[in-house]
């Protein structure tokens, strides 16, 4: 893995991984990332479970660069090396669940690279970049519960069930990971 950053509070971060790329988004992502969250399949275990409007997905993908621009880190687009393809996200969201604030390790990916392991190499350096670079203490993943793919992904790369709960009119497994493990 390969972590770049070109100012001090690294806003301009860049992780490689052997087939991949995350970068801050931009605003030059959005139809891209639009078609993504139109397909039913990705969004069925997010939110409501319906596909996102691309409006929508505008103001969400608008508040993640801002909020990248404000704390150095958040979601990050996740761009296959071999042909600068857009494939989804993967990064951090501040979570408040059951009243307690958490750092959530999110991914998301479009439905035609599912079962590659993509989605465990991208979490796998989103981690290993938040627990060495950011000095985060803990991290959680917020998985709905018929998700048995996300949570696969969450225990490769060392997360523990911590608890089910209700999150967002949902039930949700939350994962777990602390630096200590």
């Amino acid at each position: 893995m390969t972590i770049k950053t070109t100012n001090n509070l690294g806003h301009q971060v860049t992780i490689e991984t052997e087939r991949l790329v995350l970068r801050p988004f931009t605003m030059d992502d959005l139809d891209e990332f639009a078609l993504i969250c139109a397909d039913p399949q990705v969004m069925r275990f997010i939110g409501d479970g319906k596909p996102v409007s691309k409006e929508i997905v505008k103001d969400r993908m608008q508040s993640w660069i801002n909020e990248f621009e404000e704390c150095g880190y958040g979601l990050m687009a996740l761009i296959l090396k071999e042909n600068n393809k857009l494939l989804g996200f993967c990064g951090f969201l501040h979570q408040i669940v059951d009243e307690e604030s958490y750092i959530e390790l999110g991914y998301r990916l479009e439905t035609a690279f599912w079962g590659r392991g993509i989605a465990t190499e991208a979490a796998m350096a989103v981690r290993d970049y938040a627990l060495n670079q950011l000095k985060f203490t803990s991290l959680i993943s917020i998985i709905h519960v018929d998700n048995e793919a996300s949570k696969k992904v969450a225990q490769k790369i060392g997360m523990r069930l911590m608890k089910k709960t209700t999150f967002k009119g949902n039930l949700v497994d939350i994962f777990c990971l602390n630096a200590a493990i």
